[in-house]
């Protein structure tokens, strides 16, 4: 019975696998990120602090993380009411399923949403880049506090970019099967020893 030849590992075969794995992973990467701080601030006896997920925050849909602490103690207020509320661009309409007033766009942050002990979450379709002014509305029984900042929003990412590994991934195994192909006909036709 003939024995099979064993494939030996060539440095090209390392690299290639490298890519694919890094493909696969670095979007996944991203995934686990509480998002990027866009606006920390105090407002009464809160110490506020506003994460988005996707960093950079562009055209389309958002996650907005708040982190409400009490000033003195720093420990998370969980019982109190978080309203967001973005008011578009001058010359932008906002047009979403969210709660709307004119052209605002509001969006209750709540604990249970999120994956976070100690964060309130809230997910907020953006329509049109420019800067958004947004605004942190805590109403607790000691009162209502406010806080304001303004948040960059970029144009949508090009389409390809969401979709390059269906694109790519065909391209690379296509390239490898040439490759393979290509080894096993000129260890054909090389000479036996």
């Amino acid at each position: 019975m003939a024995r099979l030849p064993v494939a030996r590992w060539t440095p090209v075969g390392g690299l290639f696998s490298l890519a694919l794995l890094l493909a696969v992973v670095s979007p996944l990467r991203g995934m686990a990120d509480l998002g990027s701080l866009v606006a920390r601030g105090e407002a009464g006896p809160y110490q506020i602090s506003v994460l988005v997920t996707p960093s950079p925050l562009r055209v389309g849909p958002a996650l907005f993380s708040l982190s409400v602490r009490d000033r003195t103690t720093q420990d998370p207020v969980t019982e109190a009411e978080t309203l967001l509320t973005f008011s578009p661009p001058q010359d932008g309409r906002a047009e979403s399923g969210h709660l709307h007033h004119g052209h605002q766009i509001q969006a209750y942050a709540r604990p249970s949403q999120s994956r976070h002990p100690g964060l309130a979450t809230a997910r907020v379709e953006l329509p049109t880049a420019g800067t958004w002014t947004g605004q942190v509305q805590i109403r607790s029984k000691t009162g209502e506090e406010s806080f304001l900042f303004e948040l960059p929003v970029g144009p949508p990412r090009p389409p390809w970019i969401d979709y390059w590994a269906a694109f790519g991934l065909p391209v690379v195994g296509g390239l490898l099967f040439i490759w393979h192909q290509r080894r096993i006909r000129a260890r054909k036709r090389a000479p036996k020893a």
